[in-house]
């Protein structure tokens, strides 16, 4: 029910005269049908996808793909994560170069100028 007709209930409800309220119903009907018939006449635009979109779908799916395959993976064919305790051992065997060492100072500097 749009307001215009709560309105008019709301009038019904508060005594108005029942032949006037069907009066401004009728009106807002064909106010209502004349806009929706301007608005049929109206051509039709065609949309163009943007662009940014349609990459931005592309890469979603390709996500999504990868996703599922690494699902479909058994876990005891997995590598341990990144992120686990002694990662910097498991990179080092990863790059063979076992006498590697990242070291960061204390201060978070690297040297340079």
């Amino acid at each position: 029910m749009s307001a215009a007709y709560a309105r008019h209930q709301a009038a019904l409800e508060a005594g108005a005269d029942p032949a006037v309220v069907t009066q401004w119903i009728n009106e807002a009907q064909r106010d209502k049908e004349a806009a929706q018939t301007k608005l049929d006449a109206l051509p039709a635009v065609p949309r163009k996808p943007e662009p940014h979109l349609t990459v931005v779908q592309a890469i979603t799916e390709r996500l999504e793909g990868i996703t599922q395959r690494i699902q479909a993976v058994d876990a005891d064919k997995k590598g341990p994560p990144l992120r686990s305790p002694g990662h910097h051992d498991q990179l080092r065997k990863r790059n063979k170069d076992p006498d590697h060492k990242a070291e960061v100072p204390r201060d978070g500097v690297r040297g340079g100028t």
